[in-house]
């Protein structure tokens, strides 16, 4: 085996190291400019090289102790100062939007970081199956879910099943405590597993603690995982329980959590009912079937986790979609109550929320800043999700008008419209390409408008019809500057002009960055 010793000039947008060896670019995951590293070639083509890194020979001043003993794909910065982190992020907008009519440097106004970039995580998406080394097979479903998390949340358009509008985010490689060859039952099976797919595979590594999930979920999963194992395999259990256990943890596809962070202000007995687990199940699609499909077992323990709304779903779709079609509360109700600007949402399992409610607050009130809407405005609130922009809208503006694709959300932002005692705020499901020129034919006009689409931005028939109104301020946050940019260059076009960019590490540790800009009407 060759191996290559090569010098790290820059960053790729997605946060590897790369350099040149001989007019070929070498990209090199884990390695930061300035530093010379030796790595064992993976990927050895004409035009480049990729490889694994094995020593650093000369090491950035940026480097700090790796903080996580795993590699699960999700973060891309474990091992960068966090101010280095930044810098990287704010280096890469302006590389982005250089070329972009009417930017310029002084339009950019910096990120916005958190002060603790650590637990801020409020969903998680583990996937389930077992250790099969011996037999080659990495785990039972074979397919590759939604490793970030939302990882690094970030916007997923499937209306049904797994709509998270955004992705970008998450951590880990082999747990050797419960690692891969610790017990193999009579039919083939190794440890239950319950984790993160390996970066670029289908193979799930446990994680003994995610550093940006807050604790409770560290505890629900290793919890779970660690009673299968030992209601199966620990020789304690009767035989009834473990075949018990055996039915659930074969036929257990994905665990989803959502819930806020350990010690909101409001207290842990409030933070713990906020929380909401649903296990997704291959098999069954009733009432009936979800009380008898998850042991007693489970159940408490996730209740002992803090967890008071717990579920099941049911998708037995190939694929790597999360939820089926059908939900059943076990245990409580079918939401999630999650803090954010004052107020306590309920949101239900296929509904958007924000990842990180801390940087989530300051977003959303910068961005209503730069509308700056007056008090009889009237204010379009596009891909609004519960309508938690709207909500704080509402505050400012006479009236607003969300747009929400997921009519699970639209449902939520009604509910939560009544518990607030909020009347100047309405909400439309269906596309916005479809209902906003509705609105527009029925002699709805709009003083401003605020934007927040998936990762693909938007049709161009929505700037179309926003130019057309001559809508005078468009505040546009995106979780995606790559699409942000070209949907830009649409509204320059039709005659708009940047007037600042602002962005926010919604996602520390991941090389996702969110941004927000002001367009207003050229005059």
């Amino acid at each position: 085996m060759s191996y290559i010793t090569v010098t790290i000039s820059e960053l790729t947008s997605e946060g590897t190291g790369l350099g040149f060896l001989n007019g070929r670019k070498v990209f090199v995951p884990g390695a930061f400019p300035g530093e010379t590293v030796t790595l064992e070639p993976v990927i050895d083509k004409p035009g480049y090289i990729s490889g694994r890194l094995l020593e650093v020979q000369k090491r950035s001043p940026d480097r700090i102790p790796d903080f996580c003993p795993v590699k699960c794909g999700g973060c891309s910065f474990t091992a960068l100062s966090y101010e280095a982190e930044l810098r990287f992020k704010s280096a890469y907008l302006l590389n982005l939007f250089k070329d972009l009519p009417g930017f310029s440097e002084e339009k950019y106004r910096g990120i916005t970081g958190m002060p603790n970039p650590f637990r801020y995580r409020n969903k998680a998406v583990y996937v389930s199956g077992w250790d099969n080394a011996a037999s080659g097979e990495p785990d039972l479903q074979n397919r590759k879910a939604d490793t970030g998390n939302e990882r690094a949340d970030k916007r997923n358009e499937r209306i049904k099943g797994n709509f998270s509008r955004k992705t970008a985010d998450e951590t880990e490689d082999r747990n050797e405590e419960h690692g891969e060859n610790k017990g193999r039952d009579n039919n083939g099976h190794g440890r239950f597993m319950l984790g993160l797919y390996e970066r670029d595979s289908h193979k799930i590594i446990a994680i003994p603690d995610c550093l940006l999930e807050p604790a409770w979920m560290n505890r629900a999963r290793n919890g779970l995982r660690d009673l299968v194992n030992e209601t199966l395999y620990g020789g304690n259990s009767s035989a009834e329980d473990a075949r018990e256990m055996k039915i659930f943890s074969e036929n257990l596809r994905y665990i989803f959590l959502r819930g806020a962070p350990d010690g909101e202000k409001s207290g842990e007995a409030d933070a713990a009912f906020r929380r909401c687990a649903v296990l997704v199940l291959r098999t069954g699609n009733d009432a009936a079937s979800s009380s008898a499909a998850v042991p007693e077992a489970v159940l408490r323990l996730l209740e002992k986790a803090g967890i008071a709304n717990i579920a099941v779903n049911f998708n037995n779709d190939p694929g790597n979609r999360i939820f089926g079609e059908s939900f059943q509360a076990v245990r409580g109700g079918l939401y999630a109550e999650m803090p954010l600007l004052g107020r306590v949402f309920r949101v239900r399992p296929v509904s958007f929320f924000q990842i990180n409610g801390e940087i989530t607050g300051l977003l959303y009130d910068k961005a209503i800043e730069l509308l700056d809407p007056a008090p009889d405005a009237r204010i379009a609130d596009l891909y609004s999700g519960i309508g938690t922009i709207s909500f704080r809208l509402s505050e400012r503006a006479r009236e607003t008008f969300g747009i929400e694709v997921v009519p699970e959300a639209v449902r939520d932002a009604e509910r939560n419209s009544e518990i607030f005692g909020i009347g100047n705020a309405s909400f439309y499901a269906g596309r916005v390409e479809d209902v906003l020129p509705d609105l527009v034919k029925g002699g709805v006009r709009f003083d401003g408008v605020i934007l927040d689409p998936a990762r693909k931005g938007l049709e161009e028939s929505v700037v179309n019809t926003l130019a057309a109104l001559g809508v005078p301020r468009i505040v546009y946050i995106s979780c995606n500057p790559k699409t942000q940019k070209r949907d830009m260059a649409w509204f320059i076009k039709r005659g708009y002009q940047l007037e600042c960019l602002y962005a926010f590490d919604m996602f520390p540790h991941t090389c996702h960055v969110e941004t927000v800009v002001l367009l207003s009407r050229a005059k």
